[in-house]
């Protein structure tokens, strides 16, 4: 349908879409966001066409694009399960744990390090103030260190149990 401006040419919907060789919905989406020049319910086919050539984006994704996309989505999504399965078998073999498992679990070897910490003082307190010989006093402090730091090492293999106090 032509005026008498012969630059100017207007067209319902279905046939800018045949004259496009694009889908009427795929013209109906671009009309319904204000992409092409109308006026009323005509297209002004020339400006239209103009700025479609344009834009990539205007442009209907042809059938193989939207296989390609499916294809894409499809691969990620095994992508994904395979990742998903090879976490839980990684779980399931003790090479991954839960994090918070782990948390609680240094929260109590913590906590066993600092009553052994804590109870050094106790127990040397007593044997060092009776001694005015500084070998003896490095002697007990070491032996006491290290009967200690046995003590954690037992806890932290898991030989040990952390609510026992040290000896005095």
């Amino acid at each position: 349908m032509k005026t008498k401006n012969e630059s100017t040419v207007w067209m319902t919907a279905s046939m800018f879409a045949r004259h496009r060789a694009v889908s009427r919905q795929h013209i109906a989406r671009l009309v319904k966001t204000g992409v092409l020049p109308m006026r009323g319910n005509l297209i002004n086919a020339v400006e239209a066409d103009r700025l479609l050539d344009d834009r990539a984006d205007a442009r209907e994704p042809a059938a193989g694009d939207q296989a390609s996309r499916y294809a894409e989505a499809r691969t990620i999504r095994t992508v994904f399960q395979a990742k998903l399965a090879r976490l839980e078998f990684e779980t399931r073999q003790g090479k991954l744990i839960e994090a918070d498992s782990a948390r609680a679990r240094i929260q109590e070897h913590l906590a066993a390090i600092r009553i052994g910490l804590e109870g050094l003082t106790e127990r040397l307190s007593g044997p060092i103030a009776s001694e005015r010989d500084a070998r003896k006093v490095r002697g007990l402090m070491t032996a006491e260190i290290t009967k200690e730091l046995h003590r954690l090492s037992a806890i932290l293999s898991g030989r040990g149990d952390i609510g026992v106090p040290p000896e005095g």
